[in-house]
């Protein structure tokens, strides 16, 4: 069986972590590894359909051990990854050379029935993979490309192997229509058709900060409802993930832009205040609200979980803000909330629960220090006695302290904001969807939260739901934690039906 080629891998590394995304190519005896910014050499010794690759590493030789199958004309390739003393499994399948299918020519909504579609679209969040969500079963996952018309399902969110099913699209037909057939393993093929919409690129700016994004816009004639999707945190960028199409279907016009900092976007959002963020997204509202496609009167924001500290910040600097929906979204202040995805992550890995309230209290500390600019000697003597601990890895506490002024600066006012002032103000109807098992939002403390400040906003049009047994992602979920969210096969039932319930209510869309 021919083995040269580029493959996508996944290895649950370190143990107890999500599964690890990376690539490597092989031609004959060599080949590389594809580590985001390092490539290292691999020597690549083989015998019959077993393949064994090798690297150096500062920790220990890296080693690739495993055998070359073929699933359906599918090339995988699994084993076991070691690395010094430690060890886990691995998955690869060889991808497609040509990368054409990586553009958001399929991304979309695909229609099987007037009750059931499919949704495409890559995400920024998982490297510009392309994510799929089935609305009839709930199945969720990410799609592996393995030729130009072929991309093939995992059997979990976060693995490769076993292939679950195979999405093949065809060229468009003689109405210029794209069509896909779906196939989940032995089960009869299923067809669908890709829905129509049109895109137009966007400019706007925020003082010096130039922002580019792109107004996504349902079929049918007049004006549309709008949203303008609220980043949450990190370097965003479009395409932002499945939400746009499922926003669409239910009649919005969607703008999505890259975050101050990622993609077309200038500026920096790493030293950006939420007020900062949220002028960002005011701009936005601007920039759409003269288009012919949108009712100015029918605009709101999508904020998800670090979204959520801009979102209040929005609806008080913007006159313009309809509605809010606000996805998975803390009430608490920043400082606050870190603690809690500090005991997640400590958790996650394992850790007991004396040393999960000892990285949760230095965490504390060192949150306190950057705030005040005071007990810095202090925390250096508490950081460098536990430094060597197990659970100081997800501590969330550098090595050094303290950071540069500026970076201090800006990290102090990020911790020290509190969305509780902004919320009391908000006026306009918002829907809270928060999920029972959160592992970065505590829910228990946050769904009550945001009653009370809807409350003291006098706030009649706010709704409240938690979806069971859902994780931060919306996917289906016991714990909440990281490694189980690669086990998941499901999106949480009731998140589209309670997004739908809700703007049929206040009269903001219709499905279509």
């Amino acid at each position: 069986m021919p083995a040269d080629g580029t493959y996508a891998v996944v290895v649950q590394w370190p143990p107890h972590s999500p599964w690890q995304r990376f690539a490597l190519s092989l031609q004959g005896q060599a080949g590389t590894l594809h580590l985001g910014g390092r490539e290292p050499a691999l020597t690549v010794a083989r015998a019959g359909d077993t393949l064994d690759l090798r690297w150096p590493a500062r920790s220990g030789e890296g080693h690739l051990h495993g055998d070359l199958a073929d699933d359906h004309g599918v090339t995988t390739f699994s084993g076991t990854f070691t690395q010094g003393p430690n060890s886990a499994p691995f998955q690869a399948i060889r991808v497609a050379t040509a990368r054409a299918n990586d553009d958001a020519l399929r991304d979309g909504e695909y229609r099987i029935s007037a009750s059931r579609s499919i949704f495409l679209a890559r995400s920024s969040e998982i490297g510009g993979a392309r994510m799929v969500f089935d609305s009839d079963t709930g199945r969720i996952g990410v799609l592996t490309p393995v030729s130009e018309s072929v991309e093939v399902l995992g059997a979990t969110v976060g693995s490769l192997l076993p292939i679950a099913a195979r999405f093949s699209f065809a060229p468009p037909d003689s109405t210029g229509a794209e069509t896909l057939a779906l196939q989940y393993g032995d089960e009869p093929v299923l067809h669908a058709q890709r829905m129509p919409y049109r895109s137009e690129e966007v400019t706007f700016h925020n003082g010096a900060v130039t922002l580019r994004g792109t107004l996504m816009i349902p079929p049918g004639s007049g004006t549309h409802p709008a949203i303008v999707l609220v980043h949450a945190a990190g370097p965003q960028r479009r395409p932002l993930g499945l939400y746009p199409y499922a926003l669409m279907h239910l009649g919005f016009a969607v703008l999505a832009f890259d975050k101050r900092g990622a993609g077309e976007s200038t500026g920096d959002y790493r030293t950006a205040s939420y007020p900062d963020l949220a002028g960002d997204v005011v701009a936005g509202i601007d920039a759409i609200k003269e288009n012919p496609a949108v009712d100015p009167h029918r605009i709101g924001i999508f904020a998800s979980s670090n979204g959520g500290w801009v979102a209040p910040v929005v609806a008080t600097q913007s006159h313009d803000v309809a509605f809010i929906v606000c996805r998975v979204c803390s009430m608490l202040t920043v400082a606050q909330n870190q603690l809690y995805e500090r005991e997640t992550e400590e958790r996650d890995a394992g850790v007991g629960a004396a040393d999960v309230a000892r990285a949760v209290a230095l965490h504390d500390a060192y949150t306190s220090a950057v705030v005040s600019n005071t007990g810095w000697d202090a925390l250096r003597a508490r950081i460098a006695a536990a430094k060597n601990a197990d659970w100081f890895e997800n501590a969330g506490v550098p090595d050094e302290v303290p950071p540069d002024p500026a970076a201090r600066a800006a990290q102090a006012a990020q911790l020290a904001f509190d969305p509780a002032p902004y919320w009391k103000r908000v006026k306009v109807p918002v829907l809270f969807l928060f999920a029972e098992n959160d592992g970065y939002v505590k829910t228990t403390a946050s769904a009550p939260l945001a009653a009370r400040y809807m409350h003291d906003a006098g706030n009649a049009g706010a709704k409240i739901v938690v979806l069971p047994h859902a994780d931060h992602g919306f996917l289906e979920s016991a714990t909440g934690l990281p490694s189980e969210t690669q086990r998941a096969t499901r999106f949480a039932g009731g998140f589209i039906e309670a997004l739908s319930a809700w703007t049929s209510e206040h009269r903001l869309a219709l499905a279509r």
